[in-house]
This record gives structure tokens, sequence and C-alpha cells, in this order.
């Protein structure tokens, strides 16, 4: 990630979002849909372009920024979100 951050001209966010057992889901996806909604409405001030914000993680991390996106989606934003760069995701389809 910090090769692609260096050489593409990207600027990385990492909060540090709550992690279990201590906290209930969705403590961490709170978090991040928190800091990634801030992060948006400020982008002006902190000198990168809103309009190419992306979400990723890897394992457990891109887990909960897909939930983040999945939240941010259905509050109607999804247009904030230009990618998802999700690594190794520890999530499960089922099928009926």
């Amino acid at each position: 990630m910090l090769w692609m951050a260096v050489n593409m001209n990207i600027v990385v966010i990492a909060p540090d979002y709550r992690k279990g057992p201590e906290n209930k889901m969705p403590a961490g996806i709170t978090d991040v849909e928190t800091c990634f909604d801030f992060m948006h409405a400020n982008a002006d001030k902190y000198g990168f372009n809103a309009d190419r914000m992306t979400l990723g993680g890897e394992s457990g991390g891109a887990l909960v920024a897909l939930g983040a996106a999945i939240r941010i989606s259905e509050a109607g934003h999804s247009n904030k979100i230009r990618a998802l760069f999700l690594h190794d995701p520890m999530v499960a389809c089922l099928a009926s």
C-alpha cells in the first residue's frame, strides 16, 4: 500500500478503529464511516480531491472497509466512494 501511495501520489488515511472482542460490531465500521465522512467533508482543507476517495483494507480490515462502504451506500452517498481496495477480505457468501 505504501508503494502505491508514494508512486501514484495517493493520500492514505488509516483510522484507528475499535476492534473486538472488547468492542461489539459495528463499532469499528462506525469509526471508519465517521472518519471517511469527515475526510470527505474536509478534503479541501487537507489538500486532496474528495471525488477520488476510496476505501480499503486487508483481511479483517477489508471487512471493516466493506461494512463502512455498505453503510455509506445505504445512506445514499455511494457516489462518495470511487473504488474499493479489499485485499483478502474475511467475508463469506452464502447461497440458499
